[in-house]
């Protein structure tokens, strides 16, 4: 069963590794995820994540690091991709100078706490105000541009069998998609994929009163479980990701979708 940063970079880069390791194959070998590729095609780059900015989801997109915990180097890392968009927590892990660095070259950086960002239900509408607004950045590349969000806090919540709070944090993160879901109304030229990288907790729906907002939920392990978990498409090539498919499946299809070779 996979871990987030097993699951991360065979989702950003195409391939699988071992648990643990973050942009790099099973044999320690640096993979180009999808970000860097599309950096290199001249589209503008964004991640905007609940969790440290350099957890082991977003660090799939722009490290490469034998260890998701050599968060030293995966700091770094960020700090050098060029990303245009960075919104998350994690302050902590980045020295003085990388975070001015950050904020000189990005058009929108803001470390919003010294870990995890605070749970949904303290921390308002940050996620869908900060994809809102790294949309209006990104949008300004006339080349076009690839973002990452990750409502990563769902995976915590999961984890302690917390069910109010993974129902705030699933919501949150369906916010975020409505505001892109919103934007991308006035567009043809847009993909957006909603995924996971694995499924946490095990969680199956007893029942419940929407009209009241009531959920009715039993977990069944505090680990991640080998539950397939969904793939939504929308926009340009969507078509593309219907059926059953791998996760190292989906990095290529982005690729094809965006015009960028294999």
């Amino acid at each position: 069963i996979t871990d987030s940063a097993a699951g991360g970079t065979a989702i950003a880069c195409g391939h699988k590794t071992l648990n643990g390791q973050v942009g790099v194959d099973a044999e320690g070998k640096p993979i180009q995820s999808l970000a860097e590729q599309m950096r290199q095609a001249g589209k503008a780059t964004g991640v905007v994540v609940t969790k440290a900015v350099t957890d082991a989801t977003p660090a799939a997109f722009y490290a490469h690091a034998k260890s998701r915990k050599n968060t030293d180097a995966i700091a770094a890392a960020l700090t050098e991709a060029g990303f245009d968009v960075v919104a998350g927590g994690g302050s902590d892990n980045f020295t003085p100078e990388q975070r001015e660095k950050l904020k000189k070259e990005c058009s929108l950086c803001e470390l919003a706490a010294p870990g995890d960002c605070a749970p949904a239900c303290k921390r308002g509408d940050w996620l869908p105000k900060r994809v809102e607004q790294a949309l209006k950045l990104l949008e300004q590349d006339k080349d076009g541009f690839f973002l990452m969000v990750e409502g990563s806090k769902i995976d915590m919540s999961a984890h302690v069998n917390d069910l109010d709070e993974t129902v705030h944090e699933t919501l949150d993160f369906d916010q975020a998609v409505d505001v892109v879901l919103r934007w991308m109304q006035k567009r043809n030229d847009t993909l957006l994929l909603v995924t996971a990288d694995h499924q946490t907790g095990g969680l199956s729906i007893q029942g419940g009163d929407k009209a009241k907002g009531k959920v009715e939920g039993h977990f069944s392990t505090f680990m991640h479980s080998g539950v397939a978990v969904p793939v939504y498409a929308a926009g340009c090539g969507a078509a593309r990701f219907s059926g059953v498919q791998d996760n190292t499946e989906l990095a290529p299809k982005i690729r094809r979708a965006a015009g960028l070779k294999p």
